[in-house]
């Protein structure tokens, strides 16, 4: 399977570690960019586009890309942002994860010019109601993504293109894949959240620019060499 990173327009170290982090830990053929990477990568396939401004709408035209046969990737992906860590080895497929039963609706009464993460939620509720999926389960882990691209093709033919989704959250729940609990989100927020991840270690970890120096020693340490995709 090919990995492919959404990429932004702002770059920073947590991806030097990301990367670092998969060839140590995740079997995969290449290593392919939607967006344009730093400069220091190399011995990666990247695609570029016109990409929306907007995050989400960027993540939304580049999630609709992994269902495009033109675009020469694997028939399955792994789909990384570029502030996922994989801390242990990979040995099987990644499932989607969740760390609660139930997707909660967010009524959005004020439609706003520039999409809110409210509106984008409310939006990928409507999506799966309007699709005849009740009770959906919570799927926003900050984990790796595992997509089959005939299947992404099959949800996109569904999309308007009104407003953007989420579709991390669309695509099992739409497919009723199986998915694995987690304790707690891996993403970590302050000190206090990194010290109980470490306590209950979930063999991945994901950070915020600005919380990526509560775990930049941690990640030096497991990851300190570089790897085949840093000049």
């Amino acid at each position: 399977m090919d990995i492919v990173y959404f990429i932004g327009p702002e770059h920073t170290e947590e991806l030097r570690y990301s990367l670092r982090s998969v060839c140590e830990n995740v079997p995969h053929d290449r290593l392919v960019f939607l967006g344009t990477p730093p400069e220091w990568v190399q011995d990666a396939m990247i695609i570029e586009g016109a990409f929306d401004t907007s995050k989400f709408w960027a993540l939304h035209s580049k999630f609709r890309m992994l269902g495009n046969p033109r675009i020469p990737l694997s028939d399955k992906i792994i789909n990384f942002d570029d502030d996922m860590y994989v801390l242990d080895p990979i040995t099987k497929e990644i499932p989607p994860h969740r760390v609660a039963e139930k997707m909660k609706r967010i009524n959005v009464q004020i439609r706003n010019q520039s999409v809110s993460n409210d509106q984008v939620i409310e939006n990928t509720w409507k999506f799966l109601d309007d699709n005849g999926v009740k009770d959906p389960v919570e799927l926003s882990v900050h984990t790796p993504r595992v997509y089959d691209r005939d299947l992404v093709a099959e949800l996109i033919e569904k999309d308007e293109m009104v407003e953007p989704y989420l579709w991390r959250k669309i695509y099992a729940n739409y497919f009723k894949l199986d998915s694995v609990r987690l304790e707690m989100d891996v993403k970590v927020i302050h000190k206090d959240h990194w010290v109980n991840l470490q306590r209950w270690p979930q063999g991945f970890l994901s950070s915020y620019n600005a919380s990526f120096n509560i775990v930049e020693d941690y990640l030096k340490e497991k990851f300190p060499d570089k790897c085949q995709y840093e000049e």
